[in-house]
């Protein structure tokens, strides 16, 4: 279904995805490293992220759907992640068609917070680079 889908349309961009964030980082100096991974199921994002140790970690789920959600302000402050050193997160996002309510329902079993961006739906390549700047702002306090 959409994870094939995802994946095969991801595989042949992630070392580009790769190069850009590179080049993004060095370009405005930011320290904050980011990676790119595969696309994946929803079950393995899940897994993934129960299992990740870390002292101070948050996990925000982009969601076209309004109800159950929160701002990224918000979620991150409730995860006290704001201003910590070596906080992890992750900034999950669907594939095309969306994230099911079932799929929601499981992410957030495994602590991913839904976020809702009060704009347009907006294609996965661009909410995630979207996501990953609201997450920068959050995080440097402004």
């Amino acid at each position: 279904g959409n994870i094939e889908s995802a994946r095969k349309k991801s595989e042949s961009k992630d070392e580009r995805w790769q190069r850009i964030i590179t080049e993004a980082r060095q370009q405005s100096g930011s320290p904050v490293e980011t990676k790119v991974f595969s696309s994946v199921s929803v079950d393995a994002a899940c897994s993934f992220w129960r299992n990740l140790q870390a002292e101070h970690k948050a996990a925000v789920v982009l969601y076209e759907r309004s109800d159950g959600t929160k701002s990224i302000y918000n979620a991150l402050k409730n995860a006290d992640v704001i201003k910590k050193e070596n906080a992890k997160i992750a900034v999950a996002v669907g594939a095309e068609g969306g994230i099911s309510v079932q799929e929601i329902s499981m992410m957030k079993e495994s602590g991913f917070i839904p976020v809702h961006f009060d704009t347009n739906i907006l294609r996965c390549e661009t909410a995630s680079l979207y996501g990953i700047a609201a997450l920068q702002t959050v995080l440097s306090g402004e």
